[in-house]
């Protein structure tokens, strides 16, 4: 409602699944900042894992000693 308008954000929130429902946190600008290097491996981390499920599904998929 400001005359000019004054910009909003950035707003930073960490967000994560705790027993089925998802729980956030609303960060500091300071905090947003310091957290953003742990949030960006904990994205790589859960990309790796889940290319290794991937990988080991194609492993045992392709096993012949598990084929009955």
């Amino acid at each position: 409602m400001a005359n000019p308008p004054e910009p909003h954000g950035p707003y930073y929130q960490w967000t994560r699944k705790a027993e089925k429902k998802t729980v956030g946190k609303w960060l500091s600008e300071e905090q947003g900042e310091d957290y953003r290097n742990w949030i960006a491996n904990r994205r790589r981390i859960r990309d790796l894992v889940t290319r290794l499920e991937a990988i080991g599904e194609s492993a045992l998929a392709a096993d012949p000693r598990g084929k009955r």
